[in-house]
């Protein structure tokens, strides 16, 4: 079975399987069975994506994803392609079966990372090509390619994105494990989001997402500035308490010159800079076109308010923001709920402010295979600690 990626796609999986185990079953034992009996004790019920379903039936279960194919399941051998599906997997405690990385380079998950230091190379490091060879096909043979797309990033919510770990659990008959992950994903958000609600005393602080692009070959040499208005982005912001800005009033969320982008962030509290990691809070504002910060009056520079998402790297340079947000939409939840900046859980925690002097080293943000830990076996405390931290 072959996961594909393109830029935030991630492909995988067939989408009609036929059976030939049971849950919990190894691959060595037998099952014997007629067609009155229900091979899948444990199920998915999808609730908050919008773009997936499963349907299960006796001896098969078929996810949404249009295709012909017929999967023997539990799927033995994978290649991911995208770090959002390989996150999935590892979610479900079968990274093992992953027996390619596409995206190696990039992961920076411990327990992937653990993946690939010890079954190197017998798991690939090298890029694969962006397209499968086949979309589909009717038989499972090692001359074809069994590919699906699984489409989470497109989901308009956190938890919508997260849930997409129901998807890939057919696959590998890990609906039991799948559901109880994401009822406690789903049970962590909905607390932030219930104490979120009351944190603000009804004043509900106004939040942009910005960027700022530097010159380059690839923008024609011209700088340019953005306000970000992704779906998500936006459910996160309301279920943290907070309000997105509203730029209604204005023609574009791309800018070209600085003074109309500031003009813009006027009626904000608080910005999120997804511009980068390699810059201070000093520089961050040059790069905004703001030189003096006493001389100018916006409420996001008099109070210091500027965060961005905690870029945990791999050492190779790989981006934790790109992994754990899709799967484990609590922990982004809790960096939004947060009043000062926290302290990272796993290397999964998702929203800190700019520093003040120059940027920690890229050493200290990397995150590195010991640190490995089942992800059920670890699920963080209820939330409120968390909002007190």
């Amino acid at each position: 079975m072959r996961f594909t990626t393109s830029f935030a796609a991630t492909a995988f999986f067939a989408a009609a399987m036929a059976a030939s185990s049971t849950d919990g079953l190894q691959s060595t034992q037998c099952v014997s069975s007629d067609a009155s009996d229900d091979l899948y004790s444990h199920k998915v019920d999808v609730k908050y994506a919008k773009l997936f379903s499963v349907d299960y039936h006796k001896t098969y279960k078929k996810p949404s994803e249009k295709a012909d194919a017929y999967i023997e399941v539990p799927v033995r051998s994978a290649a991911a392609w995208a770090t959002t599906a390989a996150i999935f997997i590892e979610a479900l405690g079968v990274q093992n079966n992953i027996k390619n990385l596409g995206t190696a380079p990039s992961i920076v998950s411990p327990c992937l990372q653990k993946l690939l230091q010890e079954r190197h190379p017998a798991v690939q490091r090298r890029a694969m090509p962006r397209r499968p060879s086949s979309r589909s096909s009717r038989t499972w043979t090692p001359s074809r390619t069994n590919t699906v797309y699984s489409v989470e990033y497109l989901e308009g919510s956190a938890l919508g994105r997260s849930e997409w770990v129901k998807f890939f659990a057919p696959f590998f008959n890990a609906e039991e494990r799948a559901n109880k992950l994401f009822d406690s994903v789903a049970s962590n958000y909905d607390c932030f989001k219930s104490k979120a609600s009351k944190e603000y005393n009804d004043i509900r602080p106004v939040i942009a997402w910005t960027s700022y692009a530097a010159p380059s070959k690839f923008n024609n040499n011209t700088a340019y500035w953005q306000v970000s208005y992704a779906d998500y982005k936006y459910n996160l912001v309301r279920d943290a308490g907070a309000r997105m800005l509203n730029t209604t009033d204005h023609q574009t969320t791309k800018f070209t010159k600085s003074d109309a982008f500031l003009h813009a962030l006027e009626e904000a509290d608080i910005l999120i800079d997804e511009s980068g990691l390699s810059y201070n809070y000093t520089d961050l504002l040059k790069n905004y076109g703001i030189d003096d910060p006493s001389k100018v009056n916006y409420t996001w520079v008099k109070n210091s308010r500027i965060y961005r998402p905690d870029l945990i790297q791999s050492a190779e340079g790989g981006l934790g923001w790109f992994e754990a947000p899709f799967a484990f939409a609590d922990r982004p939840a809790a960096g939004h709920c947060r009043r000062r900046p926290p302290q990272v859980h796993q290397g999964r925690l998702q929203v800190e402010l700019v520093p003040q002097s120059r940027p920690r080293t890229r050493r200290s943000l990397w995150s590195l295979p010991d640190s490995c830990k089942d992800e059920l076996a670890q699920r963080p405390d209820p939330c409120q600690p968390v909002l007190d931290g």
